[in-house]
């Protein structure tokens, strides 16, 4: 199972975009569609043994892109922003998956408090595209 993990080279500026061009803005809570971010290949942390490998002992991070969505679709405001600007530095949590790949993040939960905050969870279904 790889977890997806914000890097630097995840290009959250074209979140940052998105966000901004539904008019999204700092502090702000929603409910999202972001279609078409890709998960990278997995790496491991080092000191992990081939065993804790093999066992599944050794969780495997892996890189999210945001570089070929096209949009956000917004489905709910939880809570109005205060007209603030967006960070540019962003987390997620909650994303894991079996294999590298584009998926599209249907119903996620975003928050932008201090960071970016893109939240997988319950009510959240991640699709992988064909």
């Amino acid at each position: 199972m790889k977890t997806a993990v914000v890097t630097p080279t995840s290009q959250v500026e074209k979140l940052k975009l998105h966000m901004s061009e539904k008019g999204v803005t700092h502090a702000e809570e929603i409910r999202a569609d972001i279609p078409g971010v890709r998960i990278g290949e997995g790496v491991y942390a080092e000191g992990v043994t081939a065993l804790q490998k093999i066992a599944g002992k050794a969780p495997e991070s892996a890189p999210i892109f945001f570089c070929n969505i096209a949009e956000l679709n917004i489905r709910k405001i939880l809570k109005k922003g205060d007209g603030g600007a967006i960070p540019d530095q962003a987390v997620i949590r909650g994303l894991n998956v079996e294999t590298a790949g584009r998926f599209d993040l249907i119903n996620a939960r975003i928050f932008s408090n201090g960071s970016i905050n893109v939240i997988v969870d319950e009510e959240t279904a991640v699709v992988p595209m064909r």
